[in-house]
């Protein structure tokens, strides 16, 4: 007979009921502060619970991939993911956060887990620490170490091939870090993120990505600023992990490839190609160490020792031909959110959704637009945006002002909510993150800190001819992203043969509320034969 009160529903809101994660976060900088034990130490409860749940972490770790930094961890995730189904590879993926619903961040060979998978690991789980440690669900966990448990769980339990698993915050003290001895380590561009939990310098920021580095594990890192590699690679030396740095072009492995037209294989901006070429590089290391591969040679991971010295010649992960899997992996490969672009049915308007929440993210997102939108007499640019706390909107608004006082130009600009109204939501999740701006005073006071700034410009450029044709947007704040977007709808109906050109960004929670709107199939495999990474929807 089935328990009614334990159906998917249910399962969210007990989920709910957890530590939120904003909450999660002040302690964990309370941890970052006081945590003078060994790594190992720090995740021994963590390991405890995976022992009461069943969870094989010793197996799980061997055949897993382990991925730090801040920006690009879970597309070059993905794209992992994707080469190894190509591969023919079973697969289980974990990320965070998820755009339209929880069941995003556990993915297995490629899809998200259904409802009912998820109600029955959730209850699964629930039952077996309540019987053996109620006090941790009533006063330990929290939002994100449940469903980091919940993944575990479930990757162990299917016995997969291959485990993926992005760092949440940080890696030193993640939950994440409980992986024991992972078939690689990666790091992906390292940016000021968190810095009230992480640190403000980037060598803090640095050392605590750098805790998931595991003795004599590999570990691949694209460039970094030198400040930061530093700290990487001195960690490395520590516990003998060799280090590689990957390549920036994915046209190094592909131009051997007589076959191919494009050598890039269409991954654009350019900065998915620093992430293609760190998840080639895992991925190739991982053919060699982990005990589920198929794959017979080692001919392209080198013997390396580690520089005695102090210089930073860490030397690149060495070039070789693509299979024809992982170009195919990387072909269908789609990442929603990210560079992305959705064109609405059945009205002229365009969506360019890219979740840019540090400074140096929204510079090559505002790049990425400027390159991608159209140069057409009828067209209308749009920016909605929204930021999260406690980010400095000021910070991210600064390269959007400055790109429209250089020839960029918006009709209109909204601040508004990382939400829909209630009536439009159609999942459920609610994500108990710091990212909890309710109150409209917030897009109020984004809105001022958008007008402080144009003013600002419009007083220091006064006297400067070549600035006085620049058009400023009209700015509108909102309480919902539908009401934005039925005003947009409004708009391109009173105004035939306009076109739209929507850029959203600011946050990766904003972006996942326009994609549910726009019904984008979230729940489905990620991927597409359409090298643009343009998708249409109903």
């Amino acid at each position: 007979m089935v328990n009614i009160c334990r159906d998917y529903k249910s399962a969210l809101r007990a989920l709910n009921s957890l530590q939120s994660n904003s909450m999660a976060l002040a302690n964990s900088k309370k941890r970052l502060l006081k945590e003078n034990r060994q790594q190992n130490a720090a995740n021994e409860e963590t390991m405890q619970l995976c022992e009461i749940l069943g969870i094989d972490i010793e197996k799980l770790s061997k055949r897993a991939f382990h991925v730090a930094g801040t920006k690009g961890k879970g597309s070059t995730c993905s794209m992992v993911e994707s080469m190894l189904r190509s591969h023919g590879y079973s697969t289980g993926l974990y990320t965070s956060p998820h755009l339209v619903t929880v069941r995003e961040r556990i993915r297995l060979n490629g899809a998200c887990i259904s409802e009912e998978m998820f109600a029955y690991y959730f209850w699964l789980c629930w039952d077996l620490l309540e019987k053996s440690r109620s006090d941790y669900l009533s006063n330990h966990l929290n939002w994100f170490f449940y469903l980091t448990l919940l993944a575990l769980k479930i990757f162990s339990d299917k016995n997969l091939d291959s485990a993926i698993i992005e760092v949440g915050i940080g890696g030193r003290i993640d939950y994440t870090n409980v992986l024991t001895s992972p078939a690689v380590c990666g790091i992906t561009l390292l940016d000021y993120d968190h810095t009230n939990v992480l640190g403000t310098t980037i060598q803090e920021i640095a050392q605590e990505k750098a805790g998931i580095l595991k003795p004599n594990t590999p570990v691949v890192t694209v460039e970094q600023q030198p400040e930061a590699l530093k700290v990487i690679l001195q960690k490395a030396k520590e516990i003998n992990s060799p280090i590689f740095l990957s390549h920036p072009s994915v046209s190094l492995y592909t131009q051997s490839v007589p076959s191919l037209s494009d050598s890039s294989l269409g991954i654009k901006p350019e900065f998915m190609q620093r992430n293609a070429c760190l998840s080639i590089a895992l991925l190739d290391v991982w053919f060699q160490r982990s005990p589920t591969s198929k794959v017979t040679h080692t001919k392209c991971f080198p013997q390396y020792s580690l520089p005695l010295d102090n210089s930073l010649n860490v030397p690149f992960y060495p070039t070789f031909t693509l299979s024809s899997e992982c170009i195919n992996g990387l072909l269908t490969h789609h990442w929603p959110g990210r560079a992305h672009i959705v064109s609405m049915a059945n009205h002229p308007i365009c969506f360019y959704l890219d979740g840019a929440h540090t400074i140096q993210s929204m510079k090559l997102c505002i790049e990425w637009y400027s390159s991608c939108t159209r140069h057409l007499t009828q067209l209308k640019r749009i920016l909605i945006f929204n930021v999260s706390k406690p980010r400095d909107p000021q910070a991210l608004l600064t390269p959007v002002v400055q790109a429209i006082q250089t020839g960029l130009h918006f009709s209109q600009v909204y601040f508004t909510k990382s939400q829909l109204h209630p009536s439009r939501r159609k999942d459920g999740s609610n994500d108990l993150s710091y990212e909890q701006n309710t109150d409209e005073a917030w897009q109020v006071e984004q809105t001022k800190i958008w007008q402080d700034l144009v003013s600002f410009i419009k007083q220091r450029t006064g006297s400067n001819l070549t600035h006085q044709s620049v058009s400023w947007p009209s700015v509108q704040s909102s309480s919902t992203v539908d009401e934005v977007i039925g005003q947009i709808i409004d708009h391109s109906k009173s105004q035939p043969g306009v076109r739209y050109e929507v850029l959203v960004t600011g946050s990766l929670y904003l972006v996942g509320a326009v994609l549910e709107l726009l019904n984008y199939p979230i729940d489905q495999v990620y991927e597409t034969s359409d090298n643009s990474r343009t998708a249409k929807t109903q």
